[in-house]
């Protein structure tokens, strides 16, 4: 039961993750829109480090309420209620889900998971037209799943962060701007790819392509069995920058190259495996700050891929933004690295 209810809710996971932007669109509200709705999801993801013991015991009222906003979805005919409901719906759903995996955390592989989600992104396409009725049977099932299985019992995420107990190192701001390089372009890519093709399968599959090579990356580096964590990442992010700068280039003519340019980043961002086992010598970080350090990343990338297009008023400026950040890691493991070398020179 708990494995099964780890993988349904990756599946679920990935589906309101992308069908958020699907939905916004489809449902007829503007680009800020769907991307506002974007940033609901990562909301829930952050909210899930001020829950304590207490709300965590409340899940089940969390996702009665989330049943209600997904029907209000359904019936409210007023534009801005809908959105108001849906936004609280995403929000909440995340929240719950990732609440959910915390409580019933399996130990499969990491590359099975990651299948589970990724065919959460590819069914998100029936979100486009069936949002609002999709939503509803996400909540009912989450509902159920949440009474059926344990609580998590963990006391307030932030509370610990905050005063110490995960140790000193309470962010890794390379995790953080490696996030940010890739969720400051990947949503605009999926508007990008459901304009070009005008169809939200079309849309979801390259979001899928992408992650193909993303999954292959850790086993394909493992299999050359050396430990040059460092020359990997560098040689990722160096790989990234110079995929979306051509993505960049080719997106408005060239449509096509750009879509295999986005898949092909996959292989750079999926080292990211690569920054833990380059800092394990020099820097000690909790598994928690790890976490924490990812959700702000994919936070703070959506929130200026949106202030980039409000300004712009275009999808494709966030591809320089995604290099900026691949490069911006690289400076920020390599910094840490030296500043932990000076530091354990001086001590010795």
């Amino acid at each position: 039961m708990l494995v099964f209810t780890f993988y349904v809710t990756c599946i679920f996971s990935g589906m309101i993750e992308v069908g958020a932007v699907l939905w916004g669109i489809g449902a007829g509200y503007s680009i800020e829109g769907a991307l506002c709705l974007a940033i609901a999801y990562q909301i829930g993801n952050i909210l899930l480090f001020f829950l304590n013991k207490k709300l965590r015991r409340m899940q089940g009222l969390f996702a009665a309420i989330a049943c209600l906003f997904a029907t209000g979805i359904v019936f409210l005919d007023n534009p801005l209620y809908r959105y108001i409901c849906a936004f609280a719906c995403f929000a909440l759903l995340s929240t719950i889900i990732q609440t959910l995996r915390s409580a019933v955390k399996s130990k499969e592989p990491r590359w099975r998971k990651r299948c589970f989600r990724v065919t959460g992104f590819l069914i998100s396409a029936v979100m486009y037209n069936y949002g609002a009725y999709a939503l509803v049977a996400i909540s009912v099932m989450t509902l159920i799943l949440t009474l059926l299985c344990p609580k998590y019992e963990d006391d307030c995420w932030l509370t610990k962060l905050i005063h110490g107990q995960y140790g000193k190192n309470r962010i890794c701001w390379a995790m953080t701007v490696h996030q940010m390089h890739y969720f400051v372009y990947c949503y605009s890519m999926l508007l990008i790819s459901l304009f070009v093709y005008d169809s939200p399968l079309a849309a979801s599959f390259w979001f899928v392509a992408n992650w193909i090579p993303y999954i292959l990356t850790e086993p394909l580096v493992k299999l050359t069995k050396t430990k040059s964590w460092l020359h990997f990442l560098v040689g990722g992010h160096i790989l990234v920058a110079g995929l979306l700068i051509g993505m960049y280039i080719t997106v408005e003519q060239y449509s096509l190259v750009a879509m295999i340019l986005w898949a092909l980043t996959g292989f750079g961002g999926g080292n990211v495996f690569c920054i833990k086992k380059s800092l394990l010598k020099y820097k000690e970080y909790h598994d928690q700050v790890w976490v924490f350090s990812e959700n702000v990343g994919h936070f703070l990338g959506v929130i200026i891929a949106l202030a980039a297009y409000h300004f712009t008023k275009s999808l494709s400026p966030v591809l320089l933004l995604g290099a900026l950040f691949a490069i911006t890691t690289i400076g920020l493991i390599s910094g840490t690295i030296i500043n932990a070398k000076k530091d354990a020179a001086i001590e010795a």
